[in-house]
């Protein structure tokens, strides 16, 4: 049971679905105004002899000159399966340097699963705060994230938040190429008063056609308590 629940933890907080997929380090770019994109991606998890397949969607819109809100819905494939924890998503782009560095704000909520028998999820509600800056260094875009997820309210098996939770995340761009085709990078983690998550991810994404990127990445775990993980998906501006 704690290892599902951990490896619920990491599937939720760590989606990179909301992040420049495949990458869990978010960037401080946003939505233009009226601008919308929708993401999905599926992720086979490993943790310790627990495996969970998971597939998720993403539905972001720009509702203001420097304001953008997501909604990011998660569905579980494996036993237990359904539907996971809902976040909603607000995203504050503080400042722009330039196109390629700035500083946002982004804060998330976690709405807990509506069936707390479902054994999906956490059952618990939280509200995360993230600091996000992006810089060019030389050829490579990088990506700083540091983040505290707050206490929520628990019914039973969220225990886990009552200290909050700290993570972190360094991410880089590199184009070798073309524009088209662009490697990433990252090392991201969370820690929690039980668990220490530490992980690198590797990966790529490619400019199919005009508005919309396919990806592609692979996490390997540094710790104990870190997953295993494959991410597929793609990214459609409209």
């Amino acid at each position: 049971m704690r290892s599902l629940l951990a490896l619920f933890l990491v599937l939720i907080f760590v989606s990179p679905v909301f992040a420049a997929r495949p990458l869990v380090t978010d960037d401080f770019k946003i939505l233009d105004f009226g601008k919308d994109a929708l993401e999905m991606g599926y992720n086979p998890t490993r943790l310790h002899n627990t495996r969970q397949n998971s597939f998720s969607v993403n539905a972001r819109r720009g509702v203001a000159q420097s304001v953008e809100l997501g909604l990011e819905v998660p569905y579980y494939l494996n036993a237990p399966s359904g539907l996971g924890d809902v976040i909603i998503h607000a995203n504050l782009q503080l400042f722009k340097i330039s196109t390629t560095e700035g500083l946002a704000n982004r804060i998330d909520i976690k709405l807990p699963n509506p069936n707390p028998n479902s054994g999906v999820g956490t059952n618990a509600s939280a509200f995360s705060l993230i600091m996000i800056y992006s810089k060019k260094l030389g050829d490579v875009l990088t990506h700083y994230n540091l983040g505290w997820t707050g206490p929520g309210v628990s019914p039973g098996q969220g225990d886990q938040y009552d200290a909050g939770i700290f993570d972190f995340g360094v991410a880089g761009e590199y184009s070798p190429w073309k524009d088209s085709k662009t490697l990433v990078f990252e090392w991201w983690g969370t820690q929690t008063p039980s668990t220490r998550v530490s992980c690198i991810q590797v990966g790529g994404k490619w400019e199919a056609q005009k508005d919309l990127v396919v990806d592609f990445g692979y996490t390997v775990g540094l710790t104990a308590d870190s997953p295993n993980m494959l991410d597929f998906g793609f990214t459609k501006w409209f």
